[in-house]
């Protein structure tokens, strides 16, 4: 069975990770068990975008307890969120570059 186009988004979902997931329900054919693999990609969508603010703010180094340098845990949830997200966009058979834009702020 297809979704409507006019489906509700999750609400755990940021803001442009929403308008992003409802487009998508637009534009394509979903079925309903469709909708957990697409909201599995914008959960990781968000959590790529929060590593990518941590690593804004924080560089991609930062001090161990010995006060040595190492690389920053965020680097390793940016890379398997964004690895996450283009499996899950495959899974679904969606082009891995429809991305939403990232809000200002």
């Amino acid at each position: 069975m297809a979704v409507s186009p006019n489906k509700r988004a999750p609400m755990h979902l940021r803001p442009a990770t929403r308008r992003w997931w409802r487009s998508i329900c637009r534009r394509y054919l979903l079925q309903d068990h469709h909708l957990a693999i697409l909201t599995a990609a914008g959960v990781l969508l968000d959590k790529a975008d929060e590593a990518r603010a941590l690593l804004a703010e924080q560089g991609v180094l930062v001090k161990d307890r010995f006060n040595m340098p190492k690389v920053n845990p965020a680097w390793n949830v940016l890379r398997d969120a964004t690895a996450g997200f283009a499996a899950t966009m495959r899974q679904l058979g969606l082009p891995v570059d429809d991305v939403p834009e990232q809000e200002k702020g």
